[in-house]
Parts: structure tokens; sequence; C-alpha cells
């Protein structure tokens, strides 16, 4: 992932309900207080991640290449959320890895893919 992404979109308001490092990495979570279900969940790794790998096993229409061999954008849908899951997966330039997961209704659609996008360094 290029180094472009120095700042990060978050909607006004979320608070952080759980932050959690070890040795296997840290998440962090964000989560609307009026809306549990809506969420902002960043996972960071110490290991690089297998994109393509990831990329190859998912349905058509569900992951593009947001930056060729770089960065993976996906739409899925979790089981324990009724909102969509968008989110990205990507290698970054340090070594390590990151997953962002955004939750948010189907018709906030535009404002997940900023959030993605900022945390990806993109438009």
């Amino acid at each position: 992932m290029p180094p472009t992404a120095a700042t990060v979109l978050v909607p006004a308001g979320w608070t952080l309900t759980d932050s959690a490092s070890g040795g296997s990495g840290s998440t962090v979570r964000l989560t609307n207080p009026k809306d549990a279900a809506q969420s902002i969940v960043e996972d960071i790794q110490p290991s690089s991640r297998d994109l393509e790998g990831f990329y190859q096993g998912q349905s058509a229409g569900q992951v593009q290449w947001l930056i060729p061999q770089q960065v993976v954008q996906f739409a899925l849908q979790n089981p324990s959320n009724p909102n969509p899951d968008l989110g990205i997966l990507a290698n970054l330039s340090t070594g390590g890895s990151i997953r962002v997961d955004v939750y948010l209704p189907a018709s906030d659609k535009s404002m997940a893919l900023q959030i993605l996008h900022s945390f990806a360094g993109t438009k």
C-alpha cells in the first residue's frame, strides 16, 4: 500500500469501542453510538497477506483490485451484521498488512467507499 494514507476519514461522533494489541497485531473498532451495527474495524498484522489468494477465492463481483497487486477492495456479507461489509486488504510498504471493514447501510455505500479510499490513500 502506498505511504500516502496519512489521514483517514471516520464519521463524526463515532467512538472507539474496542482496541486490542498483541503479538499477532492490533485491532481498532469505531462504532456509531446510535447504531452499534455501524462500525469500522481496522486489523493490522505484522505479516503480509496473500492478496492474490484472497482475490481468487471470492466470487465474481465481490472483489476488485483498487490498486493492482497492492490493495484489494471487497464487498461481503457478514452473518453477524445486517449491514454490508465493504472493505480493503493491503500489504503495507513498511511491512505487515491491514484489513479495514466498514459496516454501513447500503444507502451509505458512497460514504463507506470514501472511508476505505482514505485508508488506501486513493481518491
